[in-house]
């Protein structure tokens, strides 16, 4: 799971044809309006060939009629503007995602210390990894999308993207797991106006939700508290 060790180089015609082929299949391929281009931790790419090579394929997405959408990275790509920006690690400078809407990008909110459901709950968990902390359900509770980012418009928020990657899971149970119940915090903050969430009320009522989960067979984590 190393990332930064490989790259496209921007220079050659191919790269160009690689591009055109694949995200143009993708987009034949995909009914909805958008196609996800990726464009993060590129740490092998000279900025100006990540340009080239980011814009190209917004390019190719935009003249087969769809949405580019870009990981966080992308944000600084001019090429983002009428797009999408995923922010995923709140590590990484904001500011560029916050220019970006102001620019004319849509944002997706996938901050990794609160959504990405593949964390760890807590130190020495068995399942998962931490490069993002540790997510116990009440972190993926307690938090306000409009407040993510400083000087983000909530207005060109369009939503919250949970994300779970399974590279070390392996099978159903470690899925649900690592999604149970916290997926059910992530919808909660997506769906509801701030005032009217409550740690408290959503805890009792989440508690009485587990019968279902073990009935239709699906592990789930007992947060405590």
């Amino acid at each position: 799971i190393e990332v930064g060790f490989s790259t496209l180089d921007a220079s050659l015609p191919a790269t160009k044809d690689f591009l055109r082929d694949v995200f143009g299949d993708l987009a034949s391929m995909t009914q909805g309006p958008w196609v996800h281009l990726g464009g993060d931790e590129a740490h092998g790419t000279e900025r100006e060939d990540y340009e080239t090579i980011v814009s190209f394929a917004a390019d190719v997405l935009r003249d087969a009629g769809k949405v580019p959408v870009g990981w966080q990275e992308f944000a600084a790509s001019p090429s983002s503007a009428g797009g999408i920006v995923q922010l995923w690690h709140m590590e990484l400078e904001l500011e560029p995602v916050a220019a970006a809407a102001r620019a004319g990008a849509q944002v997706v909110l996938s901050p990794g210390n609160r959504v990405y459901l593949d964390m760890k709950y807590h130190e020495g968990y068995p399942l998962g990894l931490d490069w993002a902390g540790h997510v116990e359900l009440r972190d993926s509770y307690d938090w306000e999308p409009t407040e993510a980012v400083p000087g983000l418009d909530p207005e060109a928020i369009v939503g919250i993207e949970a994300a779970v990657w399974t590279e070390t899971l392996t099978n159903l149970d470690e899925l649900s797991t690592m999604l149970l119940p916290r997926l059910t915090a992530v919808a909660e903050v997506a769906w509801t106006a701030r005032e009217l969430r409550d740690w408290d009320s959503y805890a009792r009522r989440i508690a009485g939700q587990a019968w279902r989960w073990e009935r239709n067979g699906l592990s789930w984590h007992r947060s405590p508290g």
